[in-house]
């Protein structure tokens, strides 16, 4: 990140067509902001670069989905396979893959960036293409938002726990320059930032699409997915009416329909888009990404569910476990015909939306609404007929929420944030090594060593980090 903060220089040379795309230093050349983007097209390419970072193995194509789940009470890795530091919580300041995420979470943050201030420079040129420009930085505001918000979950404590926590290293509207080491703002202020961030995604999408724009699919951080961004970062503030209305909104633009439990197993062997998708990362068979597939990790290197997650589902009736669970192996990221390591990989979807909303509903105990909205996953399980079978408590319905959100996103990293949020204590590690009643909103990762001891780097580091490990001699 060290050259990431302080200069912004990352010009991409070709079009990525898709988030598929790996980075490659190839791909940058050293020109520099204000001569880097001279029409519509540099905007685009710039998106799509940016697309293609949050797409990356090292971000959310692997590194956040893995993460979040090997560090919770979903799955573990093994002796012979990755992520395994994570499920044992034997984690240190110079694990590759927090140092992965960390620097790939920062090109995101860089390139969109760039692209941000290179559009609004044409825009005030009046460069044609105005609609094309709008509708690049409507999406690089949402893209950086939502990589924004995965870094301060994983590398500063939660909103919660109080907002003159240290959070990230910001950068807004033009790049920090190598002089001193870069200091970090506070979670209070990067919590801003991210509003702000989609509040201006928002705002400049409207004006892409009044200019003529066309609204963009599944595949892309359309209008419906900005709204789920912002479900989930308010979710993560406890601002429960605003995370409930952003739901809402994101469902109604949608057009959210139920989806019936065949449509939802093959939506997991499929690359089309479906009606539970709001924002999916898209992969192809050119992708190639054997051994840093989400299938490799748990087929080859043999990472499997722990007992914690198969005890919550009702097994002879949730379709959930009888066609995507086998034994200790979840099946979501089997691949497809003809290539076993390529899956599309969702980051927002509709079940999220209506759990935010059922969760909310609930912690305002508001029953019959939170039922509601909770029967649109819980249905699932066959035996589950009605909303109105559904607990009939504030308290059980929380419980019931929270073991959905372990049915409905395994595999997917999404635990990890609801844990994060909600102070939940949970069973980490497994064997003999498992630590029970462990609170995940108390621990934060290190930054990453490296980042740390660079020159011109982030110079702040969470001190007392180690200390907050899950340990039995507690």
């Amino acid at each position: 990140m060290k050259r990431i903060l302080y200069t912004i220089i990352l010009s991409f040379s070709v079009v990525f067509l898709n988030t598929s795309c790996d980075f490659d230093t190839r791909s940058y050349m050293n020109i520099d902001s204000e001569n880097a983007f001279i029409t519509a097209k540099d905007v685009t390419n710039g998106t799509n670069g940016s697309y293609s970072a949050l797409g990356a193995y090292r971000f959310y194509g692997t590194n956040i989905l893995a993460m979040g789940d090997m560090s919770t009470d979903i799955s573990a890795g093994t002796s012979g396979g990755h992520y395994i530091s994570f499920s044992s919580w034997s984690i240190l300041d110079s694990q590759e893959e927090l140092k992965e995420t960390w620097d790939y979470g920062y090109k995101v943050v860089s390139n969109t960036t760039r692209t941000i201030i290179g559009g609004k420079k044409l825009l005030n040129q009046n460069v044609s293409g105005a609609s094309t420009i709008e509708m690049g930085i409507a999406e690089s505001y949402a893209l950086r938002a939502l990589a924004y918000h995965t870094l301060v979950n994983y590398f500063s404590f939660p909103y919660h726990e109080g907002t003159e926590n240290l959070g990230l290293a910001l950068l807004t509207n033009k790049p920090l320059e190598k002089k001193e080491p870069i200091k970090r703002s506070t979670v209070g202020e990067t919590y801003t930032l991210i509003l702000n961030d989609i509040a201006s995604a928002k705002q400049y999408l409207a004006d892409a699409i009044s200019h003529g724009a066309t609204a963009k699919n599944e595949f892309y951080m359309n209008e419906a997915a900005i709204y789920a961004l912002e479900a989930r970062v308010k979710m993560s503030m406890h601002d429960y009416a605003g995370a409930k209305s952003a739901a809402q909104k994101a469902l109604q633009l949608k057009n959210a329909k139920d989806i019936s439990n065949a449509k939802y197993v093959e939506k997991w062997s499929s690359l089309e888009i479906t009606d539970e998708d709001i924002f999916t990362i898209s992969k192809s068979l050119d992708d190639n990404l054997s051994s840093n597939s989400i299938n490799t990790l748990y087929g080859t290197y043999k990472a499997e569910v722990k007992k914690t997650l198969i005890d919550v589902f009702n097994k002879t009736s949730d379709i959930r476990y009888i066609e995507l669970i086998s034994d200790n192996h979840p099946k979501k990221f089997d691949g497809i015909n003809g290539s076993d390591d390529t899956n599309n990989l969702p980051v927002f979807r509709v079940a999220e939306m209506y759990l935010i909303i059922a969760e909310a509903e609930a912690r305002s105990n508001n029953i019959i609404p939170a039922q509601e909205a909770l029967f649109h996953t819980a249905r699932r399980d066959a035996s589950i007929t009605s909303s109105a079978s559904l607990p009939n408590t504030q308290n059980g319905l929380i419980d019931f929420i929270s073991k959905e959100y372990m049915r409905e996103f395994f595999q997917e990293g999404v635990r990890y944030f609801y844990l994060r949020r909600t102070n939940e204590p949970i069973t980490v590690g497994y064997g003999s090594n498992a630590v029970s009643n462990f609170d995940i909103s108390k621990f934060v990762y290190p930054i990453p060593s490296k980042e740390i001891n660079a020159p011109g780097g982030v110079s702040q580091q969470n001190e007392g980090w180690a200390d907050r490990l899950p340990s039995n001699n507690k």
